[in-house]
């Protein structure tokens, strides 16, 4: 299903990919928490990773992305990461959870650059100003999908809070992941801003098993608002829920920003020093 050509190019569903990809139109929202450093330490077991730390708190993230069309399709992707430190201490942000809404992007992700994407069924609304979230897991393609409940208006659309916190257990069809709300009352800069995030990846499996990967993914941020936000979470019982609460997801976030134009390119990743065997994710 996924195999390397020649360097820098894969074969994924008989279809070709060379690297770098380019992503030319995609929105974002991001949501920065603080974390117990043990907790953060209890998720990235076995990654060969450690947390950074400020003031004696892990840093975690939370993000949503919709990716008009491009190389590896259109589609919708929720992740969850933790801000770490690798080999020779360079630090960089360790994507645990990356649930995405197409089969293709999913198998292309683990197999070119470790990151943990599995499938999901989900509801994303992206605004300047907000960003609402509905996730449970998806059936295989060929299995119909069944229509996710509507999403229901709550205070965050009206007022700040703080954050709201509570656990749904699972309903009928998919297991239920995640309800989230995000709020921004912050400042809008005027100008595109261009930033390099590093990152670190490793999986149990795919091509690659229990290799640590480092990359870094540029990226040029159009309408960018952040500040301090707001947030109302509701989780399941699903692995992901439980590391989003172990990281901090249910507490008000330090900041939140939404980015309505992102572009950006993903290389080829490299692996570390070192060889992991990385504990299988639960999904």
């Amino acid at each position: 299903m996924a195999r390397t050509v020649r360097a820098g190019t894969w074969r994924i569903h008989d279809q070709l990919i060379g690297l770098p990809v380019t992503i030319a139109d995609a929105r974002a929202a991001i949501a920065v928490y603080r974390a117990d450093p043990d907790a953060a330490r209890g998720v990235l077991a076995g990654a060969g990773l450690t947390p950074w730390t400020v003031g004696g708190r892990a840093i975690s993230v939370l993000f949503v992305v919709h990716y008009g069309p491009w190389v590896l399709g259109s589609y919708d992707e929720v992740g969850i990461g933790v801000v770490v430190r690798g080999p020779r201490r360079r630090r960089g942000v360790h994507l645990v959870d990356l649930p995405v809404t197409e089969s293709f992007t999913r198998d292309a992700g683990r197999a070119i650059w470790s990151l943990p994407k599995w499938l999901m069924s989900a509801k994303v609304d992206l605004t300047d100003r907000a960003a609402s979230i509905l996730i449970e897991t998806a059936p295989e393609p060929s299995t119909p999908p069944r229509p996710l409940p509507t999403m229901r208006r709550d205070e965050t659309d009206t007022k700040a809070s703080g954050s709201g916190y509570a656990v749904k257990l699972d309903g009928d069809g998919g297991r239920f992941v995640l309800r989230a709300r995000l709020g921004v009352d912050g400042v809008r800069v005027p100008f595109p801003v261009r930033v390099r995030i590093p990152l670190w990846c490793v999986l149990p499996d795919g091509p690659r098993p229990g290799v640590l990967l480092r990359g870094v993914m540029p990226l040029r941020l159009g309408g960018i608002r952040f500040g301090r936000g707001r947030a109302q979470v509701e989780v399941g019982n699903h692995p992901m829920s439980e590391r989003m609460a172990a990281l901090g997801m249910t507490d008000r976030p330090l900041l939140t920003g939404t980015a309505p134009r992102l572009r950006g390119k993903l290389g080829d990743f490299t692996a570390a020093d070192i060889v992991h065997r990385s504990p299988r994710r639960g999904r």
